[in-house]
């Protein structure tokens, strides 16, 4: 049993001004600790991106007992950018923006999410829960082996500019625990 329990629902517009928030405080914590995640440059498309991920119901909030937003993720399809026909990019789910706010670090809600979303690519017939992030963060690449993903590939795609391109994949249906969070999904079914 979980200490933390928290809902997932899809991300509106009344939730921009949230998301953009966690987005902002999550660039300060990673700037003051010298971690190179995203850079100055791409704060104005960041913004846009989240903005599109909202009206495209693809970007959802994760909200505590109190109904305060504290984490937000997006659930997608594939970057073909980075994913090749080779592999099957239908086959997966696509995990992005995950951003947890400060005030809820070390109680596991990023596993807590990446729990829930692997569930939904389950359930959604998936076969993996996939992501991709900065390519040499290699903390944030242990991170995820931690949790059950194992490393694809590291790409640098021609003719965009990113610094995204480390490749991660994990089974659709596996959890890794114990957790002392947990999320359930508001009003579509208990994940």
């Amino acid at each position: 049993m979980s200490d933390d329990n928290y809902r997932a629902r899809p991300a509106t517009e009344a939730d921009i001004a949230a998301i953009v928030d966690l987005r902002t405080e999550a660039e300060d914590w990673l700037r003051r600790r010298g971690i190179r995640q995203w850079t100055p440059d791409y704060d104005a498309y960041a913004r846009r991106v989240l903005c599109d991920a909202v009206a495209a119901g693809t970007a959802w909030v994760v909200v505590d007992d109190g109904g305060q937003v504290v984490a937000t993720v997006s659930l997608n399809g594939a970057d073909l950018d980075f994913w090749t026909a080779a592999d099957q990019p239908d086959t997966g789910l696509y995990l992005g923006k995950m951003i947890v706010a400060r005030s809820h670090a070390g109680r596991q809600l990023g596993d807590a999410i990446m729990n829930w979303s692997s569930i939904r690519a389950y359930r959604a017939g998936k076969r993996w829960l996939r992501l991709d992030c900065r390519r040499d963060n290699e903390n944030l690449h242990a991170y995820y082996l931690d949790r059950g993903f194992t490393h694809v590939r590291t790409v640098a795609p021609p003719g965009r500019r990113t610094e995204s391109g480390a490749l991660f994949q994990r089974p659709a249906g596996q959890v890794t625990g114990p957790l002392t969070s947990d999320v359930s999904e508001d009003d579509t079914g208990t994940v």
